[in-house]
């Protein structure tokens, strides 16, 4: 069978040595084209392969019979597109790959085209690909043209067992999706092995629970506490090993982030439902300024947290109309949500959105509810002095606020300084819509730890005295 395996990272090599073991014609495609790529794998039974693949050959491509995609989530549709009109209509193309939302990107494709998710790890030690574990497949249809591809599970199984088919793969890939969703972002979180992910029970429970209900409006039932158990046993089965994204942001590439947690949070959102462990509120009024707003929510959803905006205007506008006169649209009313459980409430500048916050009895309580619960609160700008001083939300806390209103803050509790935070009382502060990204980039840290701050950082061009994560 003649087999081109598009991406030729740990889990390419891995497929490439076992299916040429069995006989098949296997080439690589990268995505700077060579004629040729190696192969140097070490398998769980410490067995040492090196082969040689030709690569990029157009003649062979056009004449192959399965495309087996092992590329990194965000690269494989435009990948996959760019190949389309090369390969014969009936070869099928099989994605494998951490994360969802891939075959809805591809819905278009010409080819049959089937999804698979695996339990086999991998890892790079600097030219060799260590096949840590082995596990097994879930392959079956992504589109009505593949449905009659099942004997590829057969193919498949005899070059790297164990394979499985599945009429309905869409269970297996949110079975997946849930455990991806849990275990690589706290791994990044905490910066450490899977194992290590034991001493975080309770949140372990909450991110299941909140999991479990976007599952059952996806139609795949299953409870909180039967997914808690499923999470244990993968921490106890790879508790040695870096999960995938971990092994990305400390070798500084792409992460799966947005096809994982970001795909979740946007069918979450679809639902109407509102995952509070991956959630911050940010609040706007009339007169909010627009740069600090958009901002840090756009650094927010690049960490693949989700972000809720709330209108706090008393007549329940959800139109909002900024300090430059920039129009935002609001998700919700602050009535609306001000009870939920979010993981952090954002309070943007500009002063007469502040003074709204101000006025307004359901903000100040809802910050209140915040600091008493410990949850974190970040203001910037205007908001410090005229928000939580006046109401005194924060007896103890130092803070900073814009230079221009340093007499609305206590000289006790002033800190020149472009980003304050202080962990006695869960606060955040900053000074204006120039620290912005700081502001930002320091919540991404404090939600989804520096790993993840560093890979924000590093997709943007940020001016000197910004602390990029990076050393």
């Amino acid at each position: 069978m003649k087999i081109t395996v598009l991406g030729c990272g740990a889990l390419g090599q891995i497929w490439m040595t076992t299916l040429a073991r069995q006989g098949h014609e296997v080439q690589g495609w990268l995505r700077v084209p060579q004629p040729y790529c190696s192969a140097n794998v070490i398998d769980p039974q410490g067995n040492i392969s090196n082969r040689t693949f030709i690569a990029n050959d157009p003649l062979f491509l056009a004449e192959s019979q399965l495309l087996l995609v092992t590329l990194k989530a965000p690269q494989v549709s435009p990948a996959v597109k760019n190949l389309e009109s090369v390969l014969p209509e009936n070869c099928p193309v099989l994605l494998l790959h951490n994360g969802m939302g891939t075959l809805e990107e591809l819905k278009g494709l010409t080819q049959p085209l089937l999804r698979g998710v695996t339990t086999h790890a991998a890892m790079r030690d600097g030219t060799v690909i260590k096949h840590i574990a082995s596990g097994i497949t879930h392959i079956g249809p992504g589109n009505r043209k593949s449905a009659a591809y099942s004997d590829l599970a057969d193919i498949l199984h005899h070059a790297l067992p164990d394979v499985a088919w599945h009429d309905n793969i869409r269970a297996a890939c949110w079975r997946k999706l849930a455990v991806n969703c849990i275990i690589n972002p706290l791994s990044v979180e905490y910066e450490c092995q899977n194992g290590a992910l034991r001493a975080y029970p309770e949140q372990i429970a909450q991110l299941c629970e909140e999991i479990s209900w976007v599952m059952e409006r996806e139609g795949q039932n299953v409870a909180s506490e039967s997914l808690q158990d499923i999470i244990f046993d993968v921490i106890e089965s790879t508790a040695a090993n870096t999960s995938s994204m971990l092994q990305d942001i400390r070798a500084q590439r792409l992460t799966e982030i947005d096809y994982i947690s970001g795909f979740l949070l946007r069918r979450a959102r679809t639902h109407g439902l509102v995952l509070t462990e991956n959630t911050l509120l940010v609040c706007l009024a009339h007169g909010s300024e627009e740069t600090e707003a958009v901002t840090t929510i756009d650094l927010l959803v690049r960490a693949g947290l989700n972000v809720v905006t709330a209108s706090v205007e008393s007549d329940g506008n959800r139109e909002i109309v900024c300090s430059r006169g920039v129009r935002l649209l609001a998700d919700v009313t602050l009535v609306e949500v001000a009870d939920n459980d979010f993981a952090a409430i954002v309070l943007p500048g500009g002063l007469k959105g502040a003074e709204t916050f101000r006025d307004s009895p359901l903000l100040v309580e809802t910050v209140r509810q915040f600091h008493l619960n410990e949850r974190i609160v970040a203001a910037i700008c205007a908001a410090a002095g005229t928000v939580l001083i006046p109401h005194d939300l924060f007896p103890v806390g130092n803070m900073t606020g814009f230079p221009g209103l340093k007499e609305t803050i206590p000289s006790d509790k002033w800190m020149e300084r472009r980003v304050v935070w202080d962990p006695r009382v869960n606060l955040l502060t900053s000074q204006g819509p120039g620290t912005a990204m700081d502001f930002a980039l320091k919540l991404i840290d404090l939600l989804a730890g520096k790993e993840m701050a560093r890979e924000v950082a590093a997709q943007l061009v940020l001016a000197p005295g910004i602390y990029d994560y990076q050393a």
